[in-house]
């Protein structure tokens, strides 16, 4: 049985709780839509912050490196070849890390 799972956009919620110096506890969020996945030329990456976006491939080789401000992005990724990659997102202390399959 064939499921269209890994084709549907997704939506990621990271929460990371820090303590500070006065004993308080504060709620960080980070969210983000990356589609498609699998992705054929463009990769289309919206965010409410603005976030720094690295690829790597499955070897570790940094690939790009972009900012992305706030709303919708497109990383054009026609020249990778069909595989797997790691997408790594980073705003200030939070970070969200994704596979990317090229087709």
């Amino acid at each position: 049985m064939d499921c269209d799972i890994d084709r549907a956009p997704f939506s990621i919620r990271s929460n990371i709780a820090t303590h500070e110096e006065t004993s308080s506890i504060a709620e960080l969020s980070f969210e983000v839509s990356i589609s498609p996945n699998p992705v054929q030329n463009v990769i289309n990456i919206s965010s409410e912050e603005s976030v720094l976006a690295t690829l790597y491939s499955v070897t570790g080789r940094k690939l790009l490196r972009e900012h992305l401000g706030s709303g919708l992005n497109k990383i054009d990724v026609t020249t990778l070849d069909e595989g797997y990659y790691i997408l790594h997102l980073t705003k200030d202390e939070k970070q969200l890390v994704t596979r990317l399959v090229k087709q």
